[in-house]
């Protein structure tokens, strides 16, 4: 053969045992890459923490596929920091099986150094293996701490574990021999594809619990709001309803849940709870059950006043027996009667005043556990609330009851009081009506006389000085001119202004007398309507028949059928006069100053009277469309002598007049605004005041 060709050949056998290699080793990396997505697919359908034995067994069996032998185990361990324990989840090659146990690190040297490697870095790595002795140790460690029997173990010369961190924890691998470097490189590759898939489960975890607690903290809050609107204690059945409602809507099923309310001075319980039908219907119960007679009863009372929880797991003719006892203390129509083999647990969770509490089927987990103290937490909290507002209620009661004996008395008091300021008042009165008729015949006697003769006589010079002024102007014109029709003209005026202030004066003098004057001052039943009617037309017609009459729009607006009002009728027949007349004179003076049209139409001047009747009180509105009455003066506009007419036109004592006579009567005299302009006064009367005496103002 020709040496070129020989070796030509011996390089194409190199190149096809280096594609071969090649191939080899690719198909191989296909090999991991499709064990590797196998994983990763599991991985990614994680939903629970069980899920990880599914994750485990698929890695034990991708891990032999690959040509891993001698494996004893895969396993997940998770962390419990607080607990000083992590979480294994196994699954043994060679059994077949399965298991979630919570392993106690400080129970042995070997997991506290496998603890501390592991949750000291992020990317950690531990190793250890047992033989001879130390195999012996390790074997009799297990069995001690009840872990999975291992027979293969107890015949192996060694066993080797191989760890890698992933997030709170470390997947594991164990094997009755050691790993190569290529499949412990292989083991890693698995590691992180799964960590990767474990992170974004945990991820979901956090949100799947994030919700959770929202639900959780929802259903706290609707059980918060119905336990803070209770206002009896009968709400209680309605409060324990609804807890169980809402237990079960967070998956946390219960034969039946409610409240036992408790003291120390009696084993008297008030029981309010809530169970359920074959049909899921809701079944609500109130009694009363006396802790006694029954050991579960006993123990419930007893934990009770240490001030702990109780918790008890009847079984069948227990729970029977059970039942029995409850159905002959309480009238309840829907525990039941048959006998059941299945387990019931109870769970009495402590608080100040009693217990909540539930029964159920199937024992809680330590989180269903936490929302049931959750919710006992709201319900304490709550209900405190609700006793506290119950003895503010009981203390606010006894207060108003307290209240009313001594508004009582006070009453009973302030008659007799009233019935002697009465009787002192009028004797008083009396007395000082006498001396002041004896004053005021004096000053009629003394000062009308000459009022009479100056107002007389001023006349009677005024129509004599007019009389001479036209003969002059007659007989002598030139006379009439000059000075001389001057001071006749200054004459006039005087007596003129002398016959004013005259008039003003007698006004005064018969005003004092009005003001001063008594009566009977007795009370009579009287046709209220009637008498408004009689006085307001009254009023209008004295105003039409004298000086500067207006024209008015007057409405009486009476109640009817109105009941009869005590009053005195010859008194209170002033009130109505002197009300209109006021009014009159206002919208008199507005209609003189020219008052602004509204829109198209002029001022019209109206005067509206009403009468009406409510809840014992009687009421008489007097509302003109006047230009009102401004704020700063409505406080003195009531005094005596006070007046906002020009001159000589008031005396100042009408409305005090008026405002004593209807304070003598028991009422009130106010004054408001009219919406459409003026002012509106208000007289409130009682309508069963009583019969007496009242003197006059």
């Amino acid at each position: 053969m020709n040496p070129d060709s020989s070796q030509e050949l011996d390089l194409l056998r190199q190149e096809n045992l280096k594609l071969r290699e090649a191939v080899r080793q690719r198909t191989e990396e296909l090999e991991v890459e499709a064990c590797l997505e196998r994983v990763r697919t599991i991985a990614m359908r994680m939903r629970t923490p069980g899920d990880m034995l599914e994750v485990c067994h698929t890695i034990s069996d991708e891990l032999h596929a690959l040509g891993v032998t001698n494996i004893r185990n895969v396993q997940t361990a998770i962390f419990n920091d607080e607990k000083g324990t992590y979480l294994n989840y196994e699954y043994f090659a060679q059994y077949g099986t399965t298991s979630v146990l919570e392993i106690v690190t400080g129970l042995h040297p070997a997991l506290e150094e496998f603890s501390r490697s592991i949750r000291n870095a992020r990317d950690a790595y531990f190793t250890t293996s047992f033989s001879g002795l130390q195999l012996k140790e390790w074997i009799e460690y297990r069995k001690k701490t009840n872990q999975n029997a291992d027979p293969i173990l107890e015949q192996a010369p060694s066993v080797h574990y191989y760890f890698y961190s992933i997030g709170p924890g470390a997947l594991g691998l164990s094997t009755y021999a050691p790993l190569s470097d290529e499949h412990l490189e292989a083991f890693k590759r698995f590691r992180n594809v799964f960590d990767l898939a474990y992170r974004r489960f945990l991820d979901i975890e956090q949100a799947e619990a994030q919700a959770r607690e929202a639900q959780i903290e929802a259903a706290l809050e609707r059980v918060r709001s119905r336990a803070m609107a209770m206002r009896t204690s009968s709400d209680l059945s309605a409060t324990s309803g609804l807890v169980f409602t809402e237990l079960r809507k967070l998956g946390i099923t219960s034969v039946r849940c409610g409240v036992v309310l408790l003291t120390e001075a009696t084993r008297q319980a008030s029981v309010y709870y809530t169970s359920s039908s074959t049909d899921r219907d809701e079944l609500a119960f109130a009694g009363t059950l006396n802790l006694s007679g029954h050991p579960s009863l006993e123990r419930q009372y007893a934990q009770w006043l240490k001030h702990e929880d109780y918790l008890v797991t009847l079984r069948g003719d227990e729970v029977a027996a059970y039942y029995e006892w409850l159905r002959m203390e309480m009238p309840v129509p829907f525990l039941p009667r048959e006998r059941s083999e299945q387990e019931e647990h109870g769970y009495y969770l402590y608080f100040s005043e009693g217990q909540f509490y539930t029964w159920t089927r199937e024992r809680y987990t330590e989180e269903q556990l936490a929302v049931l103290n959750r919710f006992k937490a709201t319900l304490e909290l709550t209900f405190r609330r609700y006793l506290e507002l119950q003895r503010a209620e009981a203390q606010t009661q006894q207060a108003h009851l307290d209240l009313i004996q001594l508004q009582t008395e006070k009453k009973r008091a302030e008659d007799a009081l009233s019935v002697l300021r009465e009787t002192q008042a009028q004797l008083l009165h009396q007395e000082k009506l006498a001396s002041l008729g004896q004053l005021t015949a004096g000053i009629a006697h003394e000062i009308k006389n000459p009022l009479n003769f100056v107002n007389n006589f001023s006349s009677v010079s005024l129509e004599l000085l007019d009389e001479a002024m036209q003969e002059m102007a007659t007989a002598a014109p030139e006379a009439m001119k000059g000075d001389a029709r001057q001071l006749l003209g200054d004459v006039r005026t005087n007596l003129t202004k002398i016959i004013q202030h005259g008039t003003r004066a007698d006004g005064i003098v018969k005003s004092m007398l009005q003001h001063s004057r008594g009566g009977s001052g007795r009370r009579e039943p009287t046709d209220l309507n009637a008498l408004v009617r009689e006085f307001a037309n009254l009023a209008f017609h004295g105003m039409r028949a004298a000086k500067h009459p207006i024209n008015v729009d007057m409405v009486l607006d009476l109640q009817d059928p109105m009941e009869q009002v005590p009053v005195v009728a010859e008194d209170f027949s002033r009130v109505i006069i002197n009300l209109c007349q006021n009014a009159f004179d206002a919208m008199r003076d507005k209609l003189h100053a020219g008052a602004p049209s509204r829109g198209t139409e002029a001022y019209l001047p109206k005067l509206t009277v009403c009468t009406q009747s409510d809840r014992g009180r009687i009421r008489v509105e007097i509302r003109d469309n006047g230009p009102g009455i401004p704020p700063a003066i409505r406080a003195k506009i009531l005094q005596p002598f006070f007046t906002t007419k020009k001159g000589t036109q008031g005396t100042g004592l009408g409305l005090s007049i008026t405002h004593d006579i209807v304070k003598a009567h028991g009422g009130t005299l106010t004054i408001e605004d009219n919406p459409d302009g003026g002012a509106t006064f208000v007289v409130e009367l009682p309508s069963d005041a009583r019969s007496g005496q009242a003197g006059s103002a």
